[in-house]
């Protein structure tokens, strides 16, 4: 089995550009955000030198050298891209080494510090909307951290993980050490392929849908008819539009960095309420706002009523 692989980077900072290099190059930073993306991702860790303010290394940690070699050639446009945006921040870089865990675990958990930041706001969306729910259906979840938190929260809910088959051994550390009673194993789900055969009477998603293509997306509503009983609680968090509209000037930039890439949805533009078109399921939302730029959109799945559901 492949062993953790992490490779360090030094870095040589001009005084003006110290706040800027860590925003880019921080453990939740743009290159965190795109390594984020592809599967295999552990986690970065920025370290400043103490005798010297403009000096760091970078360690990015990856499950394997097979799994960043993946994120290598799926998103090799999206890493130049970046390093092209960030080359003015830095007076000289050059790379220290690339290095596998000798001994230890084979498989590190993933880390996703953004759930930590989020985790407070959403749960108090969920603790209002899934207060008579039972059996909850996570689609796309990434770490398993907001998995365990929220379990650990809501113990009257069964709450089900599930992701990619990349995914699922980080997933599975998570769980693993939590050891919660109502976390079962996770499943693998694909929204282009087979769904599981339980019903829930809930569907949590986070940052999911604005990183999907917009076939994906399409996808995934179609698969939610296979999963979701009547009068279930859908409930998604991410950024949205506003009827074409963006909350930040930052949701714009983000937004325009997915769709240079031809791969992701990009924002998703939310009305009143949505009808999903190929058969009459709608979804009547309603809108928390959880952060600034940032919102949790619940949704009644039920029948009838008007609306579109778009892509911007």
């Amino acid at each position: 089995m492949d062993r953790p692989y992490t490779y360090v980077w030094r870095f040589e900072v001009a005084a003006e550009s110290l706040a800027e290099f860590e925003r880019h190059y921080g453990p939740d930073g743009s290159w965190a955000q795109l390594f984020r993306r592809a599967p295999g991702y552990i986690g970065t860790l920025l370290l400043k030198d103490r005798a010297n303010a403009g000096r760091y290394l970078t360690v990015d940690r990856w499950h394997s050298e097979s799994a960043f070699a993946h994120f290598c050639d799926t998103y090799g446009d999206a890493y130049e891209a970046l390093d092209r945006e960030c080359e003015g921040l830095t007076l000289a870089e050059d790379l220290v080494g690339d290095f596998k865990r000798m001994n230890g675990p084979a498989v590190d958990k993933p880390h996703a510090p953004a759930t930590e930041r989020n985790r407070d706001a959403i749960a108090l969306v969920l603790r209002e909307h899934l207060a008579d729910r039972q059996r909850v259906l996570e689609i796309g979840s990434g770490s398993g951290q907001h998995a365990v938190f929220f379990a650990r929260q809501f113990p009257h809910l069964t709450w089900q993980t599930s992701d990619r088959l990349e995914y699922l051994s980080g997933i599975s550390g998570w769980l693993k050490d939590a050891a919660l009673p109502n976390t079962p194993a996770a499943l693998q789900l694909d929204v282009n392929g087979t769904w599981p055969s339980s019903q829930f009477d809930a569907v949590f998603s986070a940052n999911t849908l604005h990183i999907m293509s917009w076939p994906e997306v399409v996808s995934m509503f179609g698969g939610l008819r296979q999963v979701l009983g009547p009068d279930a609680t859908l409930i998604i968090y991410g950024p949205f539009n506003y009827n074409g509209k963006f909350t930040s000037d930052s949701n714009r930039q983000f937004d325009l960095s997915l769709r240079a890439e031809a791969r992701s949805a990009a924002f998703v533009t939310l009305k009143r309420s949505m009808r999903w078109h190929r058969r009459s399921e709608c979804i009547f939302w309603l809108t928390s706002r959880c952060r600034p730029t940032i919102d949790v959109c619940v949704a009644a799945w039920g029948h009838g009523g008007s609306g579109d559901v778009a892509r911007t």
